[in-house]
């Protein structure tokens, strides 16, 4: 299931479009991978209620869910409210230095893929296979390409 908003403005108003995938997730038993691109335009929003929002429901353990911020701002927890910063879980990678698209795919792959132990075997066979899709999908391969070239 792969749902796309591409106006922050939007995003912002359409929170029950959010719960409604949540939801049929959990029904369908799927992990649920929220990728923000340009995050820092979501900070930027007065109450930036959807990063509230989502990075709370990360806090559920039956919620199966991440929230991937994107930016290319270094001080970008700077820009989130106290409320935000209290449900982020610090977890930052760093892109800069990364010269090779397959060292940042190997990277984003160690930091993000759940371990043996984390979790029922069938969700953590389920996690990985939905970060696979993410890491493969042509949207990320591009976005990990133009890191390369920045850094």
């Amino acid at each position: 299931m792969r749902q796309e908003l591409n106006n922050v403005g939007k995003a912002e108003c359409n929170l029950s479009l959010l719960f409604d995938v949540l939801r049929k997730s959990r029904i369908a038993n799927q992990p649920v991978i929220f990728v923000l691109d340009a995050v820092d335009r979501f900070a930027a929003l007065p109450k930036q209620s959807l990063l509230y929002n989502l990075l709370d429901l990360t806090q559920h353990t039956s919620m199966r869910l991440a929230v991937i911020g994107l930016t290319t701002q270094v001080n970008i927890l700077f820009s989130f409210e106290k409320r935000v910063r209290s449900r982020f879980s610090q977890r930052l990678i760093c892109m800069h230095g990364i010269n090779t698209c397959q060292r940042a795919v190997r990277l984003l792959w160690n930091k993000l893929a759940a371990r043996t132990g984390e979790a029922e075997e069938d969700a953590l066979r389920n996690w990985n296979k939905g970060l696979e899709n993410w890491l493969c999908h042509p949207r990320t391969a591009e976005w990990i390409r133009m890191q390369c070239l920045i850094s």
